[in-house]
């Protein structure tokens, strides 16, 4: 005997509006870091390096943090829910990033895309399961 009516079977745990609210509380939040650490720089002087590394940081975990919070305000499936807000806000970065270099997809990209996704698998995962 399965533990799932057929109601359940056939409603879609993937939510396309969620998924894409988390995309953009997730480019909000890296605006927000991004703005903050601008100000910081006009009166800091700081590595570019450094700056670099806590941008990456921080888009890292603007993607954790907003698949963590699509994975409340879903029914089921947080971690494809989360994964597809990581995977949506690289590949948002990626096509922004064409206006300054010629190449898409390189080695770094596919990296990129993998840790996006599975950070946002991860958020979407405690999200999910946080709410319980």
């Amino acid at each position: 005997m399965s533990r799932y009516s057929s109601s359940d079977l056939d409603q879609s745990t993937l939510s396309v509006k969620r998924v894409f609210k988390g995309i953009v509380i997730s480019f909000i939040l890296l605006l927000i870091v991004s703005i903050t650490i601008g100000f910081i720089v006009v009166f800091i002087n700081i590595d570019d390096l450094i700056i670099q590394r806590v941008l990456i940081i921080f888009n890292y975990l603007s993607i954790l943090v907003a698949a963590f919070l699509t994975g409340l305000n879903v029914e089921g499936n947080g971690w494809l829910n989360g994964s597809l807000v990581g995977l949506g806000h690289i590949l948002l970065i990626l096509v922004f990033s064409l206006m300054w270099v010629e190449t898409l997809f390189t080695v770094g990209s596919l990296i990129m895309i993998t840790l996006g996704s599975v950070t946002g698998l991860i958020g979407g995962m405690a999200g999910i399961n946080f709410k319980d």
